[in-house]
């Protein structure tokens, strides 16, 4: 007896850009810059599993905890916004009859 896996080793370009978490035109990005391997079945362009998770384990590992506590330290110490104030009220046109 065969022992088939229901987990699916094609993707669509759909599917690929959903389990990566990118968007269409940073897929198509990553394959013009052949950075990731698609493969053709007539009009079709698929994805092996394996080449996802390859490209996905090429990419550089970003130290996300330094970059928050430097993002919130910028963020106390120059603020987003000036202080607005009030506009001028402008007087009220008076129509002539």
């Amino acid at each position: 007896m065969r022992n088939f896996s229901t987990e699916k080793r094609g993707l669509t370009v759909d599917e690929a850009c959903h389990t990566g978490g990118f968007g269409r035109s940073r897929f198509y990005e990553a394959v013009a810059a052949g950075q990731l391997v698609v493969r053709k079945f007539g009009k079709r362009t698929i994805v092996l599993r394996d080449d996802l998770d390859r490209f996905l384990d090429s990419l550089p590992v970003a130290n996300a905890e330094i970059k928050t506590l430097g993002a919130v330290v910028d963020h106390l110490e120059k603020p987003t916004r000036t202080v607005l104030t009030p506009r001028k009220r402008r007087p009220a046109a008076i129509s002539k009859i």
